[in-house]
């Protein structure tokens, strides 16, 4: 992040910035007061750094570990103290979107009424830290609500969010196609170290194509 953050700010110039950091950042170990303090230094310098370019910044607090699923025994505490601490960052004029609380409240809810309790009962994440379908659609249903989009708050997936349009199904596939072409072609345009990533289009062709892309969506729409 160190490394790639003011050359894709420069490339990119958002309007808007989500970060969602933590679940990485206790290393999955026990609490400790040093990395927590690395991580406090880090999150300052993230949020400083997206604020100096004028773009709206949103932080989410990290996601919820399952001990249940994973081996870090104790890891779903600390990620409970780095998710306390973003929280109160709310009172510096902050703005925080948590997604740490409402998912392990689903999460506890849904396993209390499982017969089969634990690693054969309910999960969000089946390793305890990448969540699947359900999990991401509590992560986004949050960032929604939070923005003001109050009409998913009885929609218990995406399929039911997007099927309030009869062209809900197809607009989804266009948006995903999007994401992908774009996640891909940033990635290669602003660059990065990290080995096994996909090369994506040159950044021209790949805008090109998620423009006529958006003509398909105002169509369908």
């Amino acid at each position: 992040m160190h490394e790639r953050l003011h050359r894709v700010l420069e490339r990119i110039k958002p309007d808007i910035v989500f970060a969602c950091y933590g679940m990485n950042d206790g290393i999955y170990m026990p609490f400790n007061e040093t990395r927590f303090e690395q991580y406090k230094t880090g999150m300052n310098w993230l949020h400083d750094t997206l604020v100096k370019t004028g773009a709206r910044v949103i932080i989410l607090t990290p996601p919820v570990y399952d001990e249940a699923r994973g081996s870090a025994k104790g890891y779903a505490a600390v990620l409970d103290k780095y998710a306390d601490w973003l929280l109160a960052q709310q009172k510096n004029g902050w703005e925080i979107v948590d997604i740490h609380y409402p998912m392990k409240k689903y999460l506890t809810a849904h396993r209390t009424v499982d017969a089969d309790f634990g690693i054969k009962g309910f999960f969000l994440a089946a390793d305890g830290i990448h969540p699947g379908a359900a999990g991401h659609w509590l992560m986004a249903k949050q960032i929604l609500l939070y923005l003001g989009e109050k009409k998913v708050t009885g929609c218990p997936d995406i399929q039911a969010a997007m099927a309030t349009h009869r062209q809900g199904d197809a607009i989804l596939k266009r948006i995903e196609e999007k994401q992908a072409l774009m996640k891909d072609a940033w990635l290669s345009t602003t660059g990065h170290k990290r080995p096994g990533m996909k090369t994506g289009l040159p950044l021209n062709e790949a805008l090109s194509r998620s423009a006529a892309i958006d003509n398909q969506i105002k169509a369908l729409l």
